[in-house]
């Protein structure tokens, strides 16, 4: 963010994610790495990574087709 002067300033707190790090993130990343899979996350860098992983939740691509979480299905205008 930028502000009257040009200068730049920090973020607003609802653009904030937090960075993943907790137990149960560190264990799908282990899981992961341990499996030599990849996941959309990652491929995408995505920000919310570290939310869904804390659920224990990651988006595959299996020959083109999406398979994930609802947020991601979200994004990329699918539906159920």
């Amino acid at each position: 963010m930028v502000d009257k002067q040009g200068i730049p300033g920090s973020k607003p707190r609802w653009l904030k994610v937090k960075a993943p790090g907790s137990a149960e993130c560190l264990e799908v990343e282990r899981l992961l790495k341990g499996l030599k899979l990849h996941t959309v996350c990652q491929s995408a860098s995505c920000p919310n990574r570290g939310q869904c992983w804390d659920n224990r939740e990651a988006a595959f691509m299996i020959l083109g087709i999406g398979t994930g979480i609802e947020t991601c299905r979200h994004h990329l205008g699918q539906s159920r």
